[in-house]
């Protein structure tokens, strides 16, 4: 019964929606951090075209130069940055902490709280507010 219920959801869902199904550059770039750059219109065009569509997204989206003056894309060489500090840390960029590093940088001050006691390991990050005084992020 159930199942005859999800039917009409997943009729409706487009056959290339599922990134994990997508070639691995494009399952990357969405996945792995650049898609966080994305706004929610453009995950909402990304996830609604097909293979080709979604090239031409990611091109322009990577062809987007803040500072075209100057010789280098500063949006592609950050993304390439942040990336090699995401995969330099930990396994794997798709887990909370990967975005969080992927989007904000390294913390200023990380704690990592791994006791008998916990009932899940867990981690405070601190990094500095927009007026200076620390902000303390909780990941479990």
């Amino acid at each position: 019964m159930l199942l005859l219920l999800a039917l009409p959801a997943l009729a409706q869902s487009s056959p290339g929606s599922d990134p994990t199904l997508w070639p691995e550059p494009q399952r990357a770039f969405f996945q792995d951090g650049p898609g966080l750059l994305l706004s929610e219109e453009e995950r909402d065009e990304i996830l609604g075209v097909d293979e080709a569509g979604r090239a031409r997204v990611i091109r322009d989206f990577l062809a987007r130069d803040p500072i075209p003056a100057t010789p280098e894309n500063e949006l592609a060489e950050g993304i390439r940055r942040r990336l090699r500090l995401v995969l330099g840390e930990l396994p794997s960029p798709r887990d909370a902490r990967g975005q969080l590093l992927f989007l904000r940088g390294r913390p200023a001050e990380r704690l990592v709280v791994d006791c008998g006691v916990a009932f899940k390991p867990l981690e405070i990050w601190t990094y500095p507010g927009a007026d200076g005084a620390p902000r303390e992020i909780i990941l479990y």
